[in-house]
């Protein structure tokens, strides 16, 4: 697949020189016809036929495969010893199959929020709250995060939204606020950072400022944005 690997080169095996024919595309898929020069002095019979070379492409994303046939013009694709007859043969291409699958997470971490800066509750005062991962349990092993989308919710007869700041995972984008009664929803998203290697990243901080009047305990909190299908990327 040309929008996975570039073929590089191909190198002898037990069969002689490779010598690699012109590529053929058809849509994203390439073929290459590559026939050995072969080695009449060859005593194994499970020889490796040859060796062929690729490079990734950048950005490297989902499974791919390579798989080998018979040459469509070759007579004799896999020559016996007498050099005129076709060895009998079939083709195992499991082992290149799914190549580059994706990593399955289990376990779980936590988002935590709590309070960095500020009072919450003061009257007429600003604070600030961080959105941070403080728990990482995911298996096969902790990754790193590299973009959120997560929703907020507060009670607005106590606080209102002032804005919105970055943490380790990208400039964030605060989308509308939607109100239901007295309390607020707003949907925080990240632009991304392939570049973090923070397993407990801070996501995001959001700076509120109460009311003129406090009259009682509020709570603020965070879910996934429900309208994103990864609210928390993956490498």
């Amino acid at each position: 697949p040309l929008n996975s690997v570039i073929f590089v080169g191909a190198q002898a095996g037990d069969l002689g020189d490779a010598l690699a024919g012109p590529e053929q595309v058809a849509l994203q898929v390439a073929t290459r016809r590559i026939l050995t020069q072969g080695d009449s002095a060859s005593t194994k019979t499970t020889p490796v036929c040859m060796l062929l070379t690729f490079q990734t492409r950048p950005g490297l994303n989902g499974t791919y495969a390579i798989q080998v046939g018979n040459d469509p013009l070759s007579s004799a694709p896999l020559l016996a010893p007498d050099l005129n007859q076709n060895l009998p043969h079939t083709f195992d291409n499991s082992l290149l199959a799914d190549l580059c699958p994706p990593v399955v997470y289990t376990g779980t971490s936590v988002v935590r929020t709590r309070v960095l800066s500020g009072d919450p509750c003061a009257a007429n005062s600003e604070f600030t709250v961080a959105f941070e991962v403080s728990d990482n349990q995911l298996n096969p092993a902790p990754v790193a995060p590299k973009a959120c989308a997560f929703q907020i919710t507060y009670p607005l007869s106590f606080v209102e939204f002032v804005s919105a700041a970055g943490g380790d995972l990208g400039d964030p984008f605060a989308g509308p606020e939607t109100v239901n009664f007295l309390a607020a929803t707003r949907r925080i998203s990240t632009a991304g950072n392939a570049a973090n290697i923070n397993t407990l990243p801070l996501c995001f901080t959001v700076t509120f400022r109460t009311k003129s009047t406090i009259t009682s305990q509020y709570a603020i909190s965070v879910g996934d944005d429900p309208n994103s299908s990864v609210p928390l990327v993956a490498p």
